[in-house]
Order: structure tokens, then C-alpha cells, then sequence
């Protein structure tokens, strides 16, 4: 009966002993530092394109809701069939601004296609990565 009550207590005890631990406080937590990229969406699908209908576009924005200026330093493409044109000037603290896509389906066979652009900048993880996917058709005569 003696143990019974004792472990009774110790389970008893130890939930009430840890929540009397300190909360910590909000500045443990560390802020947002440095630049930082977040995109509206990181996906666009074209669909069905005709393969020699032109070039397609899409656009990609995204916020630098980090503190310092981002500095976008390089994007590459997986393929030369696709293209991205940005600023090279910074993007200050706060500020949107985007990133077109432009894919070129004459280049490439028909059929079903993914490309993936990587996106390297000045923030803490150097590198976003955006993809576009859609279906290159040939049209009949």
C-alpha cells in the first residue's frame, strides 16, 4: 500500500513540478535576421500549350520580409528550353518584386514537361527553388 501511494505521487508530482518551469521569453526566440524570400506560390502549371504556338510566361512574386536588402545573385534554369528574367538591383526590406518565367516549347519534344528553376540569394538558406509543368502538344495540319 506504501508504494502504491508513493509512485501515486510521484506521477502526481512530476506533471505539476515541470509546469512551474519558467516560460521563456520572447527573446530567446530569434527574429527574422538578414534577407528573407517568400513566394506566393513556388509552382505554376502551363497546361496544355501548342508546341509551336510561341513562348509562354508566367510569373513568380515573392516578399522580402526580412530585414536587410535581397540581393537575388544567380538563377539557373534546368534546361535551355527555359528562361527567367529578374532584377539584379536589390530588393529592400519589405519591398515585392518578381521573377518571370519563360518557356520555349519549340525547343523540346512534345509531351508532358517539368522544369525546375533554382534561385540563389543572400539569404540564410542561399537557395528557393520554383518549377513550372505543363503539356507540349503538336497541332495537326
Amino acid at each position: 500500500m506504501t508504494v502504491v501511494v508513493a509512485v501515486m505521487f510521484a506521477v502526481v508530482a512530476l506533471p505539476v513540478s515541470a509546469q512551474t518551469a519558467e516560460p521563456q521569453s520572447q527573446e530567446s526566440v530569434a527574429p527574422k535576421t538578414g534577407a528573407q524570400m517568400t513566394f506566393v506560390t513556388n509552382s505554376y502549371d502551363f497546361g496544355d500549350i501548342a508546341r509551336k504556338g510561341g513562348d509562354v510566361e508566367c510569373t513568380f512574386e515573392f516578399v522580402n520580409d526580412g530585414d536587410t536588402p535581397l540581393v537575388i545573385t544567380r538563377v539557373v534554369t534546368s534546361c535551355s528550353c527555359t528562361k527567367a528574367e529578374y532584377s539584379k538591383k536589390p530588393i529592400p526590406a519589405g519591398a515585392t518584386s518578381t521573377i518571370k518565367i519563360i518557356y520555349e516549347p519549340h525547343k523540346k519534344e512534345p509531351g508532358v514537361f517539368h522544369k525546375v528553376i533554382q534561385i540563389f540569394t543572400n539569404t540564410a538558406d542561399k537557395r528557393k527553388i520554383v518549377t513550372v509543368k505543363g503539356n507540349s502538344l503538336d497541332q495537326e495540319k
